[in-house]
């Protein structure tokens, strides 16, 4: 739920607290990829793209068969 959260504040315009809500949802549920996904999204909308890129590619090692994940960098 809170991922969810995380990215709705980041595509409504702040994308800070996003990140925020985003990185508490990792540390709440480390078995969530869509957290991770979340706040790879969040961690676009700030501009910090490399941050972002290397958050992504750090979750593809605890979910390796991920699509959403190697989608979300793939669109980086």
């Amino acid at each position: 739920m809170r991922s969810n959260y995380c990215l709705a504040l980041s595509f409504a315009g702040e994308p800070e607290k996003g990140v925020l809500q985003c990185e508490q949802a990792v540390r709440l549920d480390s078995a969530s990829e869509s957290a991770y996904r979340n706040l790879a999204r969040a961690l676009e909308k700030t501009g910090r793209i490399e941050e972002a890129i290397a958050r992504t590619q750090n979750a593809l090692t605890k979910f390796p068969d991920s699509e959403n994940l190697l989608f979300v960098l793939a669109e980086m």
